[in-house]
Parts: structure tokens; C-alpha cells; sequence
């Protein structure tokens, strides 16, 4: 099988010796500190004709604007001439003997990245959700209980935080801070005051939020 490495479309030179070690995982969905990506363990390719002006003879301090180890480049690995793995290189450093390059060390990372490091300590909250913004007021709220607002994305139910309703006779007349018979029975005191209720919304839509801010597709 034939390993092709390449730095953006510049072909790398490999020592055909030395073994290249792919780790993959495959996604955990059960628990998102646990999908990482692919990526190799770091090792080493000739400093030759080929890769030295790939990496803009970054042994040589004396070249302006020259490779910038800092940051990752985008590349990709091939087996057999077909693209295999898509991702970033990492120039880790630069081995130098008699003041000549020997080689340089660098190590692949594929593009996909963990999860708990996207989403770091961020909140639902900072989510863009403007789209399902609506006034709160008796009419709306009405609309979202009995039918729905924005075409299904947002409902209101009777998960009130005050009190439990239920729905029994029109003789049951129980109406407490915790407890309240919502049955018509006619008369005052009696029914849900809108504004005990509040939104919910779609679990789709905040997976589609999530998906458009971070740049992920589930």
C-alpha cells in the first residue's frame, strides 16, 4: 500500500523505513469527552530538496517569512492515490547535525475535534435563537397552548412552576397556591393565568443552533 502525505498540495518526501502510525476513534455519542479525532504520532521526514522549500527552510534563521511552526496547515493523507484522511500538519521541529537539516519532526491531526473542547463551558444561552423571538402576552401564549407558534417550534404547555392543574369537574372546586382545577365551572377564579406559563422549545432547534455556531453536523 502506498502512503502519500501532502502539506496543502506539495507532495511531503517520507523515509520509506520509518512507520507511520494513524490512531482513529470512532465517535461516542453516549458521552462527547470521549470523541476525539485521528492523528499520528510524531514522525520524521528528510530535510531534502522536496520538503525543505515546503517548510521554507525553517532551519535557517536567516530566511524572512519563513514557515510558521506556530500554526497547523491544512493537508491531507492518501493511501493507494485516493484521499484517505483530511486535516492539519504540525511542524514540531527541526533536526539539525553539523549545522546541516537532518530531518523534520511533524505529527497529523485529523479535522475532526473533540466536542468538550468546541464546546468548552459554553451555555445554551448563547445561542442565537432571535429567529423564535415573539411578544409574551395573553395572545401569544394562547396560540402556543392550544396550537403552536412558528410553525411548531414553540409551544406552551402546563408545566407551570406555581401550581399543579388538572382537569376534573366543574363541582371539584380546588384552587390552592399549589393546586388548581382547571375545569369550567363558570364564574371567576378559575382557568390558568397566562402569565404563569412560559415557552418551550423544539430540541431540533437548538441542535440546529448548535450545529450553525459551531460548525458541526450531527
Amino acid at each position: 500500500m502506498r502512503i502519500d502525505l501532502y502539506i496543502g498540495e506539495s507532495k511531503i518526501s517520507i523515509n520509506k523505513d520509518e512507520p507511520i502510525e494513524l490512531n482513529s476513534s470512532v465517535a461516542n455519542i453516549n458521552d462527547i469527552t470521549k470523541n476525539t479525532t485521528d492523528y499520528t504520532q510524531t514522525f520524521t521526514i528528510p530535510a531534502n530538496d522536496i520538503n525543505n522549500p515546503i517548510f521554507k527552510h525553517y532551519y535557517d534563521a536567516d530566511i524572512d517569512n519563513s514557515f510558521d511552526a506556530r500554526t497547523k496547515v491544512a493537508g491531507r493523507i492518501e493511501l493507494d492515490g485516493v484521499p484517505f484522511k483530511f486535516g492539519k500538519w504540525k511542524l514540531e521541529k527541526v533536526n539539525v547535525k553539523q549545522n546541516k537539516p537532518s530531518n523534520y519532526t511533524i505529527a497529523f491531526t485529523g479535522n475532526l475535534v473533540s466536542l468538550k473542547s468546541k464546546f468548552k463551558d459554553d451555555e445554551l444561552s448563547g445561542l442565537d435563537l432571535t429567529a423564535l423571538n415573539h411578544a409574551y402576552n395573553s395572545s401569544n401564549v394562547q396560540g402556543g397552548l392550544t396550537n403552536s407558534l412558528f410553525s411548531g417550534s414553540i409551544i406552551y404547555n402546563l408545566f407551570a412552576k406555581k401550581q399543579y392543574y388538572y382537569n376534573n369537574n366543574a363541582t371539584d372546586n380546588v384552587n390552592t397556591p399549589t393546586l388548581a382545577n382547571i375545569a369550567w365551572g363558570g364564574g371567576s377564579g378559575v382557568g390558568v393565568l397566562w402569565s404563569d406559563l412560559k415557552p418551550s422549545i423544539r430540541l431540533i432547534k437548538i441542535i440546529e443552533a448548535i450545529e450553525t455556531k459551531y460548525n458541526v453536523t450531527f
